[in-house]
């Protein structure tokens, strides 16, 4: 039987999720908020799923109140993964106001 991380997956399904979220809101946010990631926190878009702190500071510095939007792309993308304990341990430190 193969092996495998859960965590890895969690993390690889939140990233993607962000990813998709960022190219859906404005297709320039990605490389904005992954160069804001770098040069901030030096950290990538994986390193929030352990970090969701660094996103939402990103976010809400570079769009304000319209960073929710982003938020709920994000949910959207995750759909069903959301009940899963990690990804929801990473959505609620980045919905939480």
């Amino acid at each position: 039987m193969p092996s495998y991380d859960e965590d890895k997956i969690q993390k690889s399904i939140v990233a993607l999720a962000i990813e998709q979220a960022l190219i859906q809101f404005d297709n320039a946010s990605y490389e904005i908020v992954i160069s804001k990631l770098l040069t901030d926190f030096e950290c990538h878009l994986s390193d929030c799923y352990k970090n969701p702190e660094y996103l939402k500071k990103t976010l809400v510095e570079l769009y304000g109140d319209s960073y929710e939007l982003v938020v709920e792309l994000i949910k959207k993308n995750l759909g069903e993964f959301l009940t899963r304990k990690g990804i929801s341990k990473f959505f609620q430190g980045l919905a939480e106001k």
